[in-house]
């Protein structure tokens, strides 16, 4: 069974340039962002247009080869992003937590663009297995208390699936298979098993 480990994931990243890392996170912000969007469905709202193109112009950045550069733009970019971020008091339903994290993990993916910081790409990552982990407690307990265990939450499909696939994302990276990556991941949603 996978399990999600910051210090590993940071272990296995920390060699990787600034164009892996990137990468790698535009992968994990990939996977949320179907769930971002239908919570707006849910809420019967049109989702902001600033967000599919802040996410398409980091992925035509990365398709071209582009290498990541210091930039207070995207930093400035990330920041204005977390209006977007679901409230406290924002509705509650399955996909409010997910449309929190493709947000976050958005931000991440910028962030890591203009920095090239490997701790970056962790947090996109686990905002990726955050995701699945809700879903996971939403399809083992729906409204049911007490909440799955964590180990019971752990093996859970959707859980294992979204750490299958960044392992994956990690080792075509590794192989210089970066337009692999990103292709694959825009048919991809951590909503998939």
């Amino acid at each position: 069974m996978l399990v999600f480990s910051e210090v590993n994931l940071k272990l296995k990243l920390a060699n990787l340039s600034a164009f892996d890392l990137s990468t790698f996170s535009w992968s994990c912000a990939a996977r949320l962002l179907p769930g971002f969007f239908q919570w707006h469905e849910h809420l019967s709202l049109p989702p902001p247009k600033d967000v599919q193109q802040i996410f398409d112009s980091g992925l035509d950045r990365l398709k071209s080869g582009a290498t990541p550069i210091p930039s207070d733009a995207l930093l400035e970019t990330a920041d204005a992003l977390l209006v977007h971020m679901p409230d406290e008091t924002a509705e509650w339903s399955m996909t409010r937590p997910i449309a929190e994290d493709a947000i976050a993990s958005l931000c991440y993916g910028l962030r890591c663009l203009a920095t090239g910081d490997p701790q970056e790409a962790v947090w996109a990552a686990r905002r990726g297995y955050e995701s699945a982990d809700q879903l996971g407690i939403f399809d083992r307990s729906g409204v049911a208390k007490p909440l799955p265990s964590e180990d019971l939450l752990c093996s859970h499909p959707i859980v294992q699936k979204e750490l299958e696939r960044q392992n994956r994302d990690v080792k075509l990276i590794l192989q210089g298979k970066h337009s692999a990556v990103l292709h694959i991941v825009m048919t991809e949603s951590v909503f998939d098993v």
